[in-house]
């Protein structure tokens, strides 16, 4: 048995995967709150529903399960969001520090061999959809690979 599972059997818990917990959630409370920053707001279902896009994105894009993708963008819920986007997607990812500028950026994402750089000037056709938006990708390296769908739901 692992430290974590050690300390929740401890608590009298059971460690769940991620993407069990957040669907139990998602059917059973899909209009709850899920992710708040001031004004803004998501439920479970919205936070799903923009996760899913941002991973079908990543895939049109042509990024793949197992590349890395580095995300430089501000605390808020558009992060929490393309984090959840790339899980999906199985993609991984770094954050980049904030108050880098473009070269070094670029630096540090070569230095870990990511793929590209998701910033808030590479995320455009912002059109307004309900309570979010979707988004098209440009920095983004590698093109022609054929579209995949993402997965249904968290997972």
């Amino acid at each position: 048995m692992d430290d974590h599972n050690k300390i929740a059997a401890t608590a009298g818990m059971k460690i769940r995967p991620l993407a069990d917990a957040l669907n139990e959630l998602l059917v059973s409370h899909p209009d709850a709150p899920a992710a708040i920053q001031g004004d803004e707001l998501r439920t479970y279902k919205q936070l799903s529903e923009a996760a899913q896009a941002v991973a079908l994105q990543l895939l049109n894009a042509g990024i793949t399960p197992g590349q890395r993708l580095a995300l430089y963008l501000p605390r808020s819920i558009m992060l929490y969001e393309t984090i959840l986007g790339c899980l999906i997607a199985e993609v991984s990812f770094m954050s980049l520090p904030r108050g880098l500028d473009k070269a070094e950026q670029i630096s540090e994402a070569n230095r870990a061999n990511c793929v590209g750089i998701l910033s808030n000037e590479a995320l455009s056709s912002k059109r307004r959809v309900g309570n979010r938006r979707d988004r098209t990708f440009l920095e983004v390296d590698g093109s022609d690979s054929p579209s995949r769908r993402a997965r249904g739901d968290w997972r």
